[in-house]
């Protein structure tokens, strides 16, 4: 597999990527080892950033450079929920195996 040599960055409006936190709020019923192997995965499709949460796709439009997919630990997002990003717009990007939402970066992994 084959690791971006440049950083990857896409652009996406504040209210939209909050609607994602919004609906990406999992409960107890999930449990804490599945919480603990779950993956939240961002992809780019030249139009669209599509957020994959516990199997859910989430879609919102978007503009940038970003290929391949880039997967975030879902307990990272719970995090997000409580301290939304307040950027506007919304800086998305991956580099050096972290992903960076606003002011706020996670480990991450280029998955392809």
């Amino acid at each position: 597999m084959m690791i971006p040599a440049q950083k990857l960055e896409i652009i996406v409006a504040l209210s939209d990527f909050v609607g994602i936190l919004k609906a990406a709020k999992y409960g107890a019923k999930l449990g804490k080892r599945n919480i603990a192997r779950e993956n939240v995965e961002f992809h780019f499709d030249g139009a669209h950033l599509i957020v994959t949460i516990v199997g859910v796709n989430r879609t919102i439009p978007a503009s940038g450079s970003w290929e391949g997919k880039v997967a975030v630990a879902l307990s990272f997002m719970g995090g997000l929920n409580k301290f939304p990003p307040t950027q506007s717009p919304l800086t998305i990007s991956y580099e050096n195996s972290k992903l960076k939402i606003g002011t706020t970066s996670f480990p991450a992994e280029w998955t392809q």
